[in-house]
């Protein structure tokens, strides 16, 4: 419950609007300085799921603390239920932002479900566990559950090995940008001093010009009403760049 209020206090900086995409919407969110304390909550959802965590507790208190109060009779079935209700869930939200994850989450879910299907068979009297056929079912089971967890460590090691390449790439091109910034700046000055020692006429000329036109147009510059800041500007500028040029 204190999370859900968490969430719903935050729920315009989770959630911000103004950009096409998610992607940019996320990054604005991930950056705000009044989110990164309870950042783990959310950063591996979507915008429009940023709650979602808090619905995936409650499940899990469900499948875990629910159902040893049910009759035994009838805990397979609330089981297979509530299992079928989690498969739903993630298949049609798609919580995640990483489509991987989403189908990890789908797959545990039929997991959890032939976990209680065969938990029902069996209290229902439908198959014999004694010898050798409880052996190659208990064995079934292990081994989809060992599946599950090497495909889990395998999606998080190559998401964090994506990760670490995009920054250290990031880093790269930004110390590359300064550096030919720089290239720029004293390219500019020298040719300026060029300028300034062979016309200097002309160089007061043009300052003088220049200071004109600052003081006549002395506005702001203006964006559209959809985007929410400056950063929403350029993050939308990023997402049209390529079918600008």
């Amino acid at each position: 419950i204190g999370y859900a209020l968490l969430f719903w206090r935050n729920r315009k900086r989770l959630n911000p609007k103004g950009f096409f995409s998610d992607e940019s919407a996320r990054k604005k969110r991930d950056e705000d300085p009044n989110t990164q304390s309870f950042k783990f909550l959310f950063r591996d959802y979507t915008c429009k799921s940023y709650y979602f965590e808090v619905i995936d507790m409650y499940r899990r208190i469900a499948l875990i603390g629910l159902l040893p109060f049910c009759p035994q009779s009838i805990r397979p079935v609330v089981g297979c239920f509530l299992a079928v209700l989690s498969i739903i869930t993630f298949n049609e939200f798609s919580p995640y932002h990483d489509p991987d994850t989403n189908a990890l989450a789908v797959g545990c879910g039929w997991l959890v479900f032939v976990t209680y299907f065969s938990a029902f068979v069996i209290s229902a009297g439908m198959f014999d566990i004694s010898g050798t056929a409880g052996y190659f079912l208990g064995s079934a089971l292990l081994a989809a559950s060992l599946l599950t967890i090497g495909a889990a460590i395998g999606i998080g090691s190559a998401e964090n090995y994506v990760a670490v390449k995009d920054a250290n790439e990031i880093a790269s091109l930004r110390k590359q940008l300064g550096a030919e910034q720089q290239m720029d700046v004293e390219e500019c000055n020298s040719a300026w001093d060029k300028v300034c020692a062979k016309h200097p006429e002309a160089a007061k000329e043009v300052q003088l010009g220049v200071a004109k036109l600052a003081a006549v147009f002395n506005y702001a510059s203006r964006q559209s009403s959809k985007l929410t800041d400056v950063d929403a500007l350029f993050e939308s500028a990023t997402d049209h760049a390529p079918e600008f040029h």
